[in-house]
């Protein structure tokens, strides 16, 4: 038996994925909060798996301006990855961050 699927993990985080990989969003996303700050959580497919996928504000921003700011029309729509460094504010780490590029021109 493959144990692949029971150690990895069901999120889409940046030590996972390369520059330029391409996610497809699945649902409309689903409304979650922890500690008092609410966040959304999509169904993504990126490289042949699906994933759980919490955009930070940046990617937000970029998705709703590119596809507006009703989720439901990022069913089926496709974006790039782009790795970015930020400051992990509860440590003061630095690490890779997962932005997104919108794809604008489906064909």
């Amino acid at each position: 038996m493959e144990i692949k699927k029971f150690v990895e993990s069901k999120f889409l985080k940046a030590e996972n994925v390369k520059q330029n990989d391409l996610i497809t969003f699945l649902d409309e996303g689903e409304e979650k909060e922890m500690n008092g700050k609410k966040f959304l959580n999509f169904s993504v497919e990126c490289n042949g798996e699906e994933k759980i996928y919490s955009p930070n504000k940046t990617a937000l921003v970029a998705v709703s301006e590119a596809w507006g700011t009703d989720t439901c029309n990022y069913v089926g729509k496709k974006a790039k990855i782009m790795l970015v460094k930020v400051r992990n504010p509860s440590n003061g780490e630095i690490v890779d961050s997962i932005n997104l590029i919108p794809d604008t021109n489906p064909l």
